[in-house]
């Protein structure tokens, strides 16, 4: 029979079936285990710090293994000499915390001193992360967004509350007190010299505004807030493993998780700095932090600033429609800016009614869609690192899995 020639038109998809070993994603196992690749059985390794920036996204509804891929990826990255901070609003990662050697502290028995920011950190850029945070503590309801309340100050009181918070932090240092600011400290500022510089200076209402902030500013300082917001910081956030968690704050004390948040965050502004070891801050239940328009802004602060300093952020959540893009005018929600700039993304398992935003925000095929909503599973989720992307099945492994897992035997 004569020899033919036919040409068969194929997709990328059917190639990755029939050629496993042709160019298979997340290759190099000198990095973190991740998982396994769904379509080819093949092994994937996975570093954050291959990319341009550490920051990365994890999501998925309630049942689709969230909880379980992020604390798997975290504990191997930390096995590869990163150090992790995890910011945890239900306090879940106490025991993981401690398999790792490290130190978990809750919020309320243990206090973070958002004033506690080292000296060779300019004072005007120490102000920044300062300002917006006593903005959450300082100013009153304007407005509501996402059903929740705006509280932040508006932009004329933050511009001369930024200036008298740099002359704070400059009149402190020069003075060489042997300890380190509080927040009662600067009510003190703003009761004295910043009130009298308001008078001085004869701007219509000023003297008033500061004295009304100075005034809510007070409230934090007394009672139980007091010991939570008004005393130097009792922990350390650089050891090689930390944990903070929230509920005790909001369950035994029933403060406000935003001015917390708020103020963790601001505290750990205040530690980051380049070092000679990696590290990656995890925000847990990040939808916790995103739906509040105050603490979402802080948490944008920290993605900027530990991206300077060499570190990665983390943000895992179930709450996917927060970083979902939207159609709306205007400026974007911190959770659609994350989306973007994080530079590693895993979005697994989606509920029904988000496919067509998962996959516009995303940019996945049609199987790697099917693979998060028709064929969904546990801990199988889309790993997009910039270019390179697989649908994964992360494993723990047997060995991981009680010390990842909250009910191992299920799982």
């Amino acid at each position: 029979l004569p020899l033919n020639r036919g040409l068969f038109l194929t997709t990328s998809d059917v190639a990755a079936y029939l050629l496993p070993g042709q160019g298979t994603a997340f290759g190099d196992p000198s990095r973190p285990l991740a998982g396994t690749d769904a379509a080819t059985g093949a092994t994937c390794w996975y570093s954050v710090f291959d990319r341009n920036n550490f920051s990365a996204l994890i999501l998925g509804s309630s049942g689709a293994g969230k909880s379980v891929a992020a604390k798997t990826l975290l504990v191997r990255h930390h096995l590869q000499g990163a150090d992790v901070l995890v910011i945890d609003p239900e306090s879940e990662y106490r025991s993981l915390t401690t398999a790792l050697g490290g130190e978990y502290v809750e919020l309320g028995e243990q206090s973070l001193n958002a004033f506690a920011i080292d000296p060779s950190i300019g004072a005007e850029e120490a102000a920044g992360w300062v300002t917006r945070t006593l903005s959450v503590l300082g100013g009153e309801e304007r407005d509501y967004r996402n059903n929740r309340p705006v509280r932040a100050l508006p932009a004329q009181d933050m511009a001369w509350l930024f200036g008298e918070v740099v002359e704070f932090i400059e009149a402190w240092r020069q003075a060489g007190w042997w300890r380190e600011p509080v927040l009662g400290d600067f009510c003190a500022h703003l009761e004295g010299p910043a009130l009298r510089r308001a008078a001085a200076l004869n701007v219509e209402g000023r003297v008033k505004r500061c004295a009304d902030i100075a005034e809510r500013l007070r409230v934090y300082t007394q009672g139980e807030k007091g010991l939570v917001f008004n005393r130097p910081s009792t922990v350390s956030l650089r050891g090689p493993a930390v944990g903070v968690g929230l509920c005790r704050l909001a369950t035994q004390l029933r403060a406000d998780l935003t001015p917390a948040l708020a103020f963790v965050l601001a505290a750990l502004l205040g530690e980051l700095r380049k070092t000679g070891r990696r590290r990656i801050i995890l925000v847990d239940e990040a939808h916790r932090v995103l739906s509040d328009p105050d603490a979402g802004e802080v948490l944008a602060d920290v993605v900027r600033t530990s991206r300077k300093r060499g570190a990665g952020v983390w943000m895992a959540s179930q709450s996917i429609r927060d970083f979902l893009s939207s159609s709306s005018e205007g400026r974007p929600a911190p959770g659609e800016v994350l989306a973007t700039v994080a530079a590693t993304k895993l979005v697994l398992g989606v509920e029904h009614g988000l496919e067509h935003g998962v996959q516009e925000t995303f940019q996945l095929t049609d199987r790697e869609l099917a693979a998060i909503t028709a064929q969904r599973q546990p801990g199988r989720g889309v790993l997009i690192g910039e270019a390179e992307r697989a649908i994964v099945d992360v494993m723990p492994g047997p060995h991981l899995l009680p010390v990842v897992s909250t009910n191992p035997v299920e799982s």
